[in-house]
């Protein structure tokens, strides 16, 4: 079949089966001009493979061969119908209609992961906090997608096990008295300790220190208690005399020495 450019008149020799039958885009090769062609009417007639090719029939070229030959320079290459318009051998360029389908489908793709990736970043806390797992998945993800190294993990500290000290196991009560005997000051004091803790405790050295009115330190002692060992459980009392303390004594202090 022959078909003509809508805008410039070049006729082509085409293919029926070329057009189809619904017809098609077609572009001229000489004015780029693009048309609708629709389709031949009735069958689809066979078109030897020279004539797809734009090679010219057989039939014909015996009678083309007989007619002049155009100038190598002549800018119109082929013939011309008796009407004058050009006839052209080869096939036009067939513009195929484009089918959106497809990047309408890349696009859904493309916005359906960007959406999921968001949701998860947007949520990960609160899926890490319900589900364990989510967490060991998430860390892979960093380390596999973007490239971050997976958090170290803690290392534990090792359990030192802390002893109470001593002297927080003791109850300490005391009593003191100032006597006279033979007309010099003397101190009576009644201590009672008692032991709270679960072992027993080794008293250390008792230090005394005895103040006047004026809460001035005047006088010292130590001395070792016995028993020193106060059992578990268990407590001990003591009864200490201290002579010969200056006669401004007001107030008297005792206390263990645990260095």
């Amino acid at each position: 079949m022959i078909i003509s450019c809508t805008e410039c008149g070049t006729r082509y020799v085409v293919a029926p089966q070329a057009i189809g039958k619904d017809g098609r885009l077609v572009k001229c090769s000489k004015c780029a001009h693009t048309w609708f062609e629709e389709p031949p009417e009735g069958d689809l007639e066979i078109v030897p493979g020279q004539v797809l090719a734009g090679e010219q029939n057989p039939s014909t070229k015996m009678e083309e061969d007989m007619k002049p030959k155009p100038e190598k320079n002549d800018p119109v290459m082929g013939k011309e119908d008796p009407q004058g318009s050009e006839i052209r051998r080869n096939v036009p360029a067939v513009i195929k209609e484009k089918s959106h389908g497809v990047t309408i489908g890349w696009v859904v793709l493309v916005v359906f992961l960007l959406g999921l990736t968001f949701s998860l970043n947007y949520f990960r806390q609160p899926l890490e906090d319900e589900y364990p797992v989510a967490e060991v998945l998430y860390q892979k993800w960093d380390f596999l997608v973007m490239g971050k190294n997976p958090p170290a993990q803690p290392v534990p500290l090792p359990i030192v096990e802390t002893k109470a000290h001593p002297a927080s196991f003791l109850a300490i009560r005391q009593s003191a008295e100032v006597r006279f005997i033979e007309g010099s000051p003397s101190l009576a004091l009644a201590l009672e300790i008692t032991n709270t803790g679960r072992d027993d405790v080794e008293l250390p050295i008792l230090t005394g220190i005895i103040n006047n009115a004026e809460e001035v330190e005047v006088f010292t002692w130590v001395m070792k208690l016995d028993p020193s060992l106060i059992p578990a459980g268990g407590f001990q009392q003591y009864n200490i005399d201290v002579d010969n303390i200056p006669a401004d004594s007001a107030t008297a202090e005792v206390f263990f020495d645990w260095n």
